[in-house]
């Protein structure tokens, strides 16, 4: 997350979707190994007969591995093998190229979705704008590790 300029979700965060999604059934972890190393990972949440990917990470050093399409093409065959309907890649800012193509490389349809607020001091709809990019990525991606997860661990109390 560092790398797109975002502090990283803290460990208790994953602690939490395992411990009320993973571990009750309606999701799934999905890791691609080298040489017993794990390189890339992903979660999935699912319900009724639809699939979703929600999150993945990997570890730069050895995507030449291209381990991210390998963890994805076995969750897709294994929810396949479970008879699930739909599979959707999840939410992509437009402003993500790369993990735009990383999903139109399976064949995936874009549809635009618009988010806006409601301004209880406007008394009217606002329009969201996109905060994927700005000054805080660029302070971020130089900001110590250590700090990044204490910027991570306070922030994620406190969005959503």
């Amino acid at each position: 997350r560092r790398m797109h300029g975002l502090p990283p979700q803290p460990f208790f965060f994953f602690k939490n979707v395992h411990k009320h999604i993973i571990s009750n059934k309606p999701g799934l972890v999905v890791t691609a190994l080298y040489r017993g190393q794990a390189i890339a990972s992903s979660i999935y949440f699912h319900f009724g007969t639809g699939a979703l990917y929600k999150y993945g990470a990997s570890d730069s050093r050895f995507l030449y591995c291209r381990p991210n399409y390998l963890v994805m093409w076995k969750a897709i065959q294994w929810y396949c093998q479970k008879n699930f309907l739909r599979f959707s890649f999840g939410r992509t800012d437009p402003d993500h190229g790369g993990l735009r193509q990383f999903k139109a490389g399976f064949g995936t349809e874009e549809r635009l979705i618009k988010y806006f607020r409601y301004d209880l001091r406007e008394n009217d709809f606002v329009g969201v704008s996109s905060r994927v990019h700005g000054w805080h990525t660029t302070v971020l991606k130089k900001t110590p590790l250590p700090m990044l997860r204490m910027i991570g661990r306070f922030l994620y109390r406190h969005m959503g």
